[in-house]
């Protein structure tokens, strides 16, 4: 779990923590159906997290860069970035 540092509101939604375990396919198939398109990897990246956590796409986009930087680089150390 990253605690992130400056919590997320969307949807009147309050998001504090975000959930860091193994990938499910859906995470994997967004983040690789993006890749493979040409899109950047700042939103295969955002797609990634928000299929990974349950959470709406926009509500990931409002996480802080140095918060979203935590949550990539604990995926890429437990080698879970395909």
């Amino acid at each position: 779990m990253i605690q992130l540092r400056t919590p997320v509101t969307f949807a009147n939604q309050v998001y504090t923590t975000f959930p860091v375990q193994p990938p499910c396919e859906e995470a994997l198939r967004r983040f690789t159906a993006i890749t493979r398109a040409g899109g950047g990897i700042e939103t295969a990246w955002i797609a990634f997290a928000a299929a990974q956590a349950g959470w709406p796409t926009e509500a990931v986009r409002k996480i802080r860069s140095s918060d979203f930087a935590q949550i990539v680089k604990a995926y890429r150390e437990n080698n879970h970035e395909r």
